[in-house]
């Protein structure tokens, strides 16, 4: 990304807040990656959450396709991978998006 790690981190914590939203209110996954894409509100975060589906629509785990698709948004994309694939074990993913995307929001403060 071509910006500061503040615009970077509001971006993919508005991404992880939809992802949040969505997945308790059950949607399927082809509008969860679609609207968390645009609800970063930044064209590199919406390619990146793309990309994340496609890969999902490939076969990968969603912990599997986040981990390979972390290069795209910096260091910020290696966390969120971690942090799902902690989740995927717990099998509690929508309060790890949440807090992850307080803990993005709060280091932009």
């Amino acid at each position: 990304p071509y910006f500061g790690p503040v615009l970077q981190g509001l971006c993919m914590a508005r991404g992880l807040e939809a992802m949040a939203m969505l997945k308790r209110a059950g949607a399927v996954d082809k509008q969860i990656y679609s609207i968390a894409g645009d609800a970063t509100g930044n064209l590199i975060y919406k390619r990146y959450f793309n990309a994340i589906f496609e890969r999902i629509s490939a076969g990968a785990s969603p912990e599997d396709a986040f981990l390979r698709e972390r290069d795209r948004v910096g260091k910020d994309g290696l966390r969120v991978a971690s942090k799902l694939k902690i989740g995927a074990f717990s099998g509690d993913i929508e309060p790890l998006l949440e807090k992850t995307a307080q803990e993005l929001r709060d280091r932009t403060d």
